[in-house]
């Protein structure tokens, strides 16, 4: 008998089955192989562009979600005409405007401090300017309306008491509103414009004065066209910070009849009956300023790259230098720690222990009956539950997602996963109000379970938040190669194994990094979630807003330290408890 010819190898039961048998579990592989990308899809479409979609649509309908009407452009046509949108709307671009020129010169002058000077205490200097991160703008917005009221502010005090009968700081005013922005928007402008200076090979400037340069052409001539990308794209990135927001012109401007489109918004929303049409149509413009802005902003970083100055040598901090720029230095840092951090948590703190509001700051005797009445509040304990389950459930699904899309784009890159990073950056373009407003359309025209409960705030914080997480995960996978994981396969572990033991490990410094920033995200958030807010969904942000503006000031003040403190001891013991998971590294930007 003749030898079989499949002698000397093993034989599959496959090369025996039909021809046709084999094309079926061949189509069955490659459905199987694009599994993944199809699920994430799905998942991240229903996240981002049904919401988006939703409120597009809405933009478009003269009535309710749940409501049956025609399709036309009358909503645009209100904002464009009406004088209280048009006004809205050039305060919007003021204040925007103003705000992102305050918090780039300060943020570019402090950041060419601490990186062309060699100041005492840089470490701590260059620390404490990334502390207002951790005071969210709102609870700015609300010191600042403690320090600078027109009649009992402590600044306007201390004003009287110098000048008798001089002017006085407005803080409810535009210019009140761009300035806490400004403070607030300066550490983007400060760690985006001192990576750029450090970065920046100082040979440069001395070889151009040593051929006779003097100092301001060096600087108009050189170092302005090379920081030039790095202060547009910071710039942007501040302006759709301030013009997105809805807490600090809620806080001070809507008490005095100052809207801004946000506010706007909100009002349309709180009428009656509710005007989802042009509410929409006025978060399609503020959307449309926000991508015209993030455009600008990645065309500016992709020009960035033109200007590559860092060679193979380090970049080391000029000599010591003395006298004048020294002492302006250190003035500067410690004026804006003082502005953003010192003052306003310091009067904050004092005003939790006051009797009420705008008691004179020296001589009152201190009560704990603010925060007593602050832990009897009956919403205050289902708030308390809300942010909590917020900030730990919330960072776990946006990380997990983030780490999942960008595996996907560079592990299996394809036409599918290209699209799924597209859509889950557009977020970064979406104000938080638009995310909120998107999300209620979407769950108010479709009969749901989720409406009324927090499993809708969950959602709107992780579609808000999701390119927070996933650009950086994306940037920490890009620098692990991918050798690492085909020698693990190779040596026989099956993909979950090298995914759970080589690939997570090396991750989980970014993991965790963007964890605890989402954490501290989560917990301060209010534009995202305040349309989404009812009566059993309440949380401890949008409460803190509630006290304030219905007058309820010192206790307002206790519940914002209690905030504060949950932020502050929860990044402390997180970061402690995960630290061995991430080999002791832990660096959140």
């Amino acid at each position: 008998m003749a030898p079989l010819a499949n002698e000397g190898r093993d034989v599959t039961v496959a090369e025996f089955a039909p021809a046709d048998a084999q094309s079926s579990t061949a189509k069955s592989a490659v459905g199987l192989r694009w599994l993944p990308e199809v699920i994430v899809l799905i998942a991240v479409g229903w996240l981002v562009v049904v919401p988006l979609g939703m409120i597009v649509y809405g933009s478009f309908r003269s009535g309710p979600p749940y409501v049956a009407s025609p399709l036309s452009l009358d909503n645009y046509v209100r904002i464009f005409t009406s004088p209280s949108y048009r006004t809205a709307i050039f305060n919007t671009l003021v204040v925007g405007i103003a705000s992102t020129l305050i918090s780039m010169v300060g943020g570019t002058a402090l950041a060419w401090m601490t990186t062309r000077i060699r100041l005492p205490g840089l470490r701590f200097i260059r620390i404490a300017a990334g502390l207002p991160f951790f005071i969210s703008s709102f609870l700015g917005a609300i010191a600042w309306a403690y320090l600078a009221a027109p009649r009992f502010g402590l600044l306007n005090h201390a004003l009287q008491a110098i000048w008798p009968g001089g002017p006085q700081i407005n803080i409810y005013s535009l210019g009140g509103m761009a300035w806490v922005h400004g403070l607030y928007d300066m550490p983007i402008a400060f760690l985006m414009m001192s990576g750029t200076m450090t970065a920046l090979d100082a040979s440069i400037e001395e070889s151009a004065r040593v051929a006779g340069a003097r100092p301001m052409r060096v600087f108009r001539t050189i170092v302005v066209p090379l920081l030039m990308p790095s202060f547009v794209s910071s710039a942007l990135l501040c302006f759709i910070h301030s013009v997105e927001s809805y807490a600090v012109p809620a806080v001070l401007g809507t008490p005095v009849g100052i809207d801004l489109l946000a506010t706007r918004i909100a009002l349309d929303l709180q009428s009656s009956p509710p005007a989802y049409g042009p509410a929409s149509a006025s978060a399609m413009l503020l959307m449309i300023v926000a991508v015209i802005g993030m455009y600008g902003y990645y065309r500016a970083t992709r020009v960035q790259q033109r200007f590559v100055t860092v060679s193979g040598k380090g970049v080391a901090l000029p000599a010591a230098a003395r006298g004048w720029p020294v002492a302006l230095g250190v003035a500067l840092a410690w004026l804006y720690v003082v502005l953003a951090v010192v003052l306003p948590i310091g009067v904050v703190a004092i005003a939790s222990f006051q009797s009420y509001w705008g008691q004179p700051i020296f001589g009152f005797t201190p009560t704990l009956k603010n925060y007593i009445s602050v832990f009897k509040l009956p919403n205050f304990e289902p708030a308390l539950q809300n942010t909590l389950l917020l900030a730990i459930v919330g960072p776990t699904v946006t990380v997990f997602f983030g780490f999942v899309i960008a595996y996907l784009n560079l592990r299996r890159p394809s036409f599918l996963s290209r699209i799924i990073d597209g859509i889950a950056i557009i977020p970064h373009a979406s104000p938080g109000l638009v995310i909120g407003l998107a999300l209620l359309w979407t769950y108010l025209f479709m009969p749901n379970p989720i409406y009324g409960t927090v499993w809708i705030l969950l959602l709107a914080l992780v579609t808000r938040f999701l390119p927070y997480a996933g650009r950086p995960i994306h940037a920490a996978l890009l620098q692990l190669s991918p050798e690492l994981e085909e020698a693990s396969r190779v040596s026989g572990a099956s993909p979950l194994r090298t995914f759970l033991f080589i690939l997570m490990p090396l991750a989980a410094p970014a993991l965790i990094s963007a964890w605890l920033l989402l954490y501290v995200v989560f917990i301060r958030e209010i534009s995202t979630v305040v349309l989404l807010i009812t009566l059993g969904t309440n949380s401890l942000p949008v409460l803190l807003f509630n006290l304030f503006t219905d007058g309820w000031y010192t206790q307002g003040a206790a519940l914002a330290i209690i905030q504060l403190l949950m932020m502050a001891i929860g990044w402390v013991v997180l970061s402690r408890f995960i630290r061995p998971a991430a080999g002791g590294q832990i660096n959140v930007a």
